[in-house]
């Protein structure tokens, strides 16, 4: 089927799918390059076979672009935003379910965060970074009286709640760094 500069549509116009002189599929209307929303009624799958990925395009120049995944906002007020999940498969038998993995950085020069966000009345806050650079773990964020608060919480009776194991007996257990009160005792 050649198309030429044609169009298939319902009434032979510019809109619904053309194909280009380079193999490119338009979808859409004019000379969009599937610019439009894509309305799924089901679920989107991969066939199976190995590994499965969605890739931002390289950018002509420059830093590359982002990639967000969002959650719908309600249509009514006094209503909770859609949730965003993200689940291993499922196990078999003594099969261990799969893990979700969260990769940062893949660079020779320079390794990229993690950092975790929450918005409470509409104001955003960083409640934790993980620095690529040192691996380090940040709570709360890093400006005066941000309240950082770690609340581990255990409803195993007999179970403990924190567990610190060193393994190494050249260095302190614990380090205390403060302004004032810096005694390890």
């Amino acid at each position: 089927l050649g198309m030429g500069s044609g169009w298939i549509s319902n009434d032979g116009t510019d809109e619904g799918i053309n194909i280009d002189t380079s193999g490119n599929v338009f979808i859409g209307t004019g000379a969009s390059v599937f610019d439009e929303v894509l309305t799924l009624t089901g679920n989107l799958s991969f066939n199976s076979g190995g590994t499965r990925s969605i890739e931002m395009a390289t950018p002509t120049t420059g830093a590359g672009d982002e990639f967000q995944i969002n959650g719908s906002a309600p249509t009514a007020s006094n209503q909770a935003g859609g949730a965003v999940t993200f689940k291993g498969g499922i196990g078999s038998g003594s099969g261990a379910g799969g893990a979700i993995n969260l990769y940062a950085g893949n660079s020779t020069s320079g390794e990229g965060d993690i950092n975790m966000y929450i918005t409470d009345a509409g104001t955003v806050a960083q409640v934790m970074k993980i620095h690529g650079s040192n691996k380090h773990f940040t709570i709360g964020s890093t400006g005066v009286n941000n309240n950082a608060v770690v609340d581990i919480q255990n409803d195993t009776a007999g179970a403990a709640c924190l567990e610190l194991d060193q393994n190494d007996t050249d260095e302190p257990f614990v380090i205390y760094t403060g302004a004032t009160g810096t005694t390890g005792a």
